[in-house]
């Protein structure tokens, strides 16, 4: 049931939670957007 791109999209969801959450942590002053 899960193929090619069921983990393609797995994976830029997580990469993408991963660069909110680095921004958040390395620039909390724009944080605002993101919450």
């Amino acid at each position: 049931m899960f193929g090619g791109r069921a983990q393609i999209q797995v994976f830029v969801g997580c990469l993408l939670v991963a660069v909110i959450l680095g921004q958040r942590a390395f620039r909390p002053d724009s944080a605002g957007p993101w919450l």
